[in-house]
């Protein structure tokens, strides 16, 4: 079931990695035979502020799946100790990944409304 799992998150991260738009090499703003411009930094930014929201929402849902297999961990261990003991030791884990989760997001707005800074937008240019 963990291998099965894994296979289906690997899946869906590989397949969300593929939803980007193609670079052309040849550019010209102000000649309409000619497509689009290449990326520069603010595709690139495009591209981290995918890929971050993408990690973070399947963090969410692998903690959430987590939680429901504990659940059901729950029901089927017909009242033995050790398989008790690992359904709270998984529901445990899974709420604390949440609650860590939760956490940072709320500790990222408590920087931003205090220094005034977007920390929560990728924004390479500020760096360079």
């Amino acid at each position: 079931m963990k291998k099965f799992l894994w296979l289906i998150l690997m899946f869906s991260a590989l397949t969300f990695t593929f939803y980007i738009s193609p670079v052309y090499a040849d550019c010209d703003p102000n000649d309409p035979n000619f497509g689009p411009c290449p990326a520069g930094l603010t595709e690139i930014e495009e591209v981290f502020s995918n890929i971050i929201s993408v990690v973070v929402g399947l963090g969410f849902i692998a903690m959430l799946m987590m939680l429901v297999w504990s659940g059901f961990q729950f029901l089927v261990s017909g009242g033995e100790p050790k398989a008790l003991q690992a359904a709270r030791q998984a529901s445990i884990w899974a709420i604390l990944g949440i609650v860590f989760m939760i956490a940072a997001w709320l500790i990222l707005q408590l920087i931003a409304s205090f220094t005034g800074l977007p920390v929560t937008v990728f924004n390479i240019k500020t760096l360079l």
